[in-house]
């Protein structure tokens, strides 16, 4: 029993004999540390040029239908010009993916004209009632987790549809 006026043991008196244990335990945990941050940096990369593909899809589908053909507008009909919209819609969505390697980047551009009727878009299925530029793209990134180093394909899809007021 503790006299009055004497100081109580301090907490955690069973480890006080266990003297450097916390560096044996940094040392220990450190490679799981660095390699927890080495796939969350991984992570961070293909977030990122998902992102970028999304982006450049978005933009590439803007740009291609804005190609209409003005002659036809001016007679009521919404119709876009195939070849000029494939072409636009192509360049803005390389474009957009700079820092990439020609060859690593493949855009796919399909124009559906509606004039004869509903169209079927050739990615998702769904049914465009009006004009439509779809963009599909796949970008090539490269990945590396310390000396593993991997491949993977991020792909985007994005319509981008004219509709009349």
């Amino acid at each position: 029993m503790k006299r009055s006026g004497q100081a109580a043991d301090p907490p955690f008196t069973m480890l006080s004999g266990a003297r450097g244990a916390a560096g044996t335990l940094v040392i220990a945990f450190l490679p799981v540390l660095l390699a927890a941050m080495a796939a969350l940096a991984g992570l961070g990369h293909a977030n990122f040029w998902r992102q970028r593909a999304h982006q450049a899809a978005d933009l590439g589908a803007l740009a291609g239908a804005q190609s209409l053909d003005l002659d036809q507008l001016a007679q009521g009909v919404v119709y876009l010009l195939v070849e000029q919209a494939m072409s636009v819609a192509e360049e803005t969505a390389r474009a957009n993916l700079t820092g990439r390697p020609a060859d690593a980047v493949t855009v796919n551009v399909t124009v559906l004209n509606t004039a004869d009727g509903p169209a079927t878009d050739p990615v998702t299925g769904r049914i465009h009632e009006h004009p439509t530029v779809c963009v599909q793209l796949s970008v090539t990134v490269q990945f590396r987790l310390g000396p593993v180093v991997w491949t993977q394909a991020m792909t985007a899809h994005a319509d981008a549809a004219v509709v009349p007021r």
